[in-house]
């Protein structure tokens, strides 16, 4: 099972736990997503943890469009399986070599297209 399932064409919140594994002060967080049916790539940046609870959980809003905005939580997927990682980062960057810390998370995502029949 996938422990992120993404719509594509929307806006998605997605809860996860990764401050627990934070060991920088106030992390930006880059999330790298690799397709598993080709290796595409594709990375963006989401700097605003949206929980109203950052001790229990992180929550975030990944937009999945076909014009995205890297530096503000959007993505260009399509259709299929991904593995995802996040990395923690000192400043706002897309690249990995300029991240800080490392990555706290590695897992699966799914993305759906639910206009399809």
């Amino acid at each position: 099972m996938a422990n992120i399932v993404l719509n594509m064409g929307a806006a998605n919140t997605v809860i996860m736990t990764i401050s627990e594994r934070v060991t920088i002060t106030s992390p930006f967080f880059l999330f790298h997503f690799q397709s598993k049916f080709n290796n595409t790539e594709e990375r963006f940046f989401q700097a605003t943890n949206i929980s109203n609870n950052k001790i229990r959980y992180d929550e975030f809003e990944i937009t999945e469009t076909s014009s995205p905005n890297y530096n503000g939580g959007e993505v260009d997927l399509f259709t299929g399986e991904w593995t995802y990682d996040v990395y923690q980062a000192s400043a706002s960057t897309l690249s990995i070599s300029g991240t800080t810390g490392g990555i706290i998370e590695t897992d699966m995502a799914i993305v759906i297209d639910e206009n399809y029949d």
